[in-house]
C-alpha cells in the first residue's frame, strides 16, 4: 500500500510510518515535512529508515515543501494529511484516486472554526482525532479517534524510577503557575518539587515551543527527541493537567509527552488526582500500526 504523509505533528507520522513499514511488508510510506518545523529532531530521528521501505522528504522553504508534497501525490493509495487543512483539496485534486485521510492533533481543531474547516474536511475520506476531547468538535463528518502512538523501544520502562520527590509539569499557554501548584496541592502532591514550563501549540505549521519557568528547565526548548528518555528519567512525578479558562475546569489532554512518561514508567498524575504508572497499551505502536491499516484498508 502506498501512503502519503503530509507533515509530521509531533513526529506522530513518522512513528506510523516506521511501525507501519517494519509491520506490513507492501506497506511503501514517504513523509514529507520541512526541517525548519522539526524543532526537536523527531523526524529527523526516524529518516532514514533503516527498513528500507519507509521514506522521509525533508524540504526546506514552504513553497518546496507543497511542490514535493503534490509531485509524490499521484498513484497513492493513501494521503495522510497532518493539520494542514487547507492543503486537502489541493492534494485530491492531483491524487489520481488516492483516499484523503484528515487527522488533527490539537490546536488545528480547537482554535479553528468549524466553518472554516468545513470545505476541507468534506474533500476527506477520513478524519482522524489524535485525542478523546477533540471528539466533542463538530466536524463534516464522523471522526475517528487514533491514539497517539509511543515508541516503545526509547521510552522503554526504567529499571529504577528515581525516589527523588521532584516533577515536571508542562502547562497550557494560559495556565496560571500559583493555580497549577495549588491544584496539585489539593490533589494531595504538594510536597513535591515541581518544575514548571509554558507550552505553547501551533500544529499547523511549528509544532511545540515550550516557555522555560523554572531555572532548571533552561534550555528544554532545544532538548532533541532522542534525549527525551534520559530529561523525563530525572523524574518521579509528570503532571498531565490543564486549566480550561473558558470552562474553568481541569482536564488532561493525553499529550505525547505524558504518554512517554507513563512508557518510561513515572508517576504520571491526572487532574482527578488518579496517578497512572504504565503506557495503556492502546497506545503501543504496533497496536496503533493495526489499528492505521484497518482504517486503510476500509477506505481504498
Amino acid at each position: 500500500m502506498r501512503v502519503l504523509y503530509c507533515w509530521d505533528t509531533a513526529g506522530i507520522n513518522s512513528i506510523i510510518n516506521h511501525y507501519m513499514g517494519e509491520t506490513y511488508d507492501d506497506h511503501e510510506g514517504t513523509v514529507v515535512m520541512r526541517r525548519s518545523h522539526d524543532p526537536h529532531g523527531i523526524y529527523a530521528y526516524y529518516s532514514p529508515s533503516p527498513l528500507g521501505r519507509g521514506k522521509w522528504s525533508g524540504t526546506g522553504r514552504a513553497l518546496q515543501f507543497y511542490l514535493v508534497a503534490t509531485l509524490r501525490s499521484p498513484r497513492r493509495d493513501i494521503l495522510h494529511v497532518c493539520a494542514n487543512i487547507g492543503y486537502t483539496g489541493l492534494l485530491r485534486t492531483f491524487s489520481m484516486g488516492g483516499k484523503v485521510v484528515l487527522h488533527y492533533h490539537g490546536s488545528d481543531a480547537r482554535n479553528i472554526p468549524y466553518a472554516s474547516r468545513k470545505a476541507a474536511e468534506e474533500r476527506a475520506d477520513c478524519i482522524l482525532v489524535a485525542t478523546p476531547d477533540l471528539l466533542e468538535y463538530e466536524y463534516a463528518k464522523e471522526p475517528v479517534y487514533l491514539h497517539n502512538p509511543v515508541d516503545t523501544r526509547l521510552f522503554a520502562p526504567l529499571d529504577d524510577i528515581p525516589k527523588n520527590n521532584r516533577g515536571l509539569v508542562f502547562m497550557a499557554p494560559d495556565q496560571n503557575r500559583k493555580l497549577t501548584l495549588q491544584r496539585l496541592q489539593d490533589l494531595g502532591f504538594g510536597d513535591v518539587e515541581w518544575d514548571l514550563a509554558a507550552r505553547s501549540h501551533d500544529t499547523t505549521e511549528v509544532g511545540v515551543v515550550e516557555q522555560t519557568i523554572s531555572p532548571r528547565l533552561r534550555g528544554i526548548n532545544n532538548i532533541r527527541y532522542g534525549d527525551m528518555p534520559s530529561v523525563l528519567s530525572k523524574y518521579q512525578y509528570y503532571a498531565e493537567i490543564y486549566y480550561n479558562a473558558a470552562a474553568g475546569s481541569w482536564y488532561t489532554m493525553d499529550t505525547t509527552t505524558g504518554l512517554q512518561a507513563m512508557s518510561l514508567g513515572l508517576n504520571v498524575v491526572s487532574p482527578d488526582g488518579s496517578v497512572a504508572r504504565e503506557l495503556p497499551p492502546e497506545h503501543r505502536p504496533e497496536r496503533v500500526a493495526k489499528r492505521v491499516r484497518e482504517i486503510y484498508d476500509g477506505l481504498v
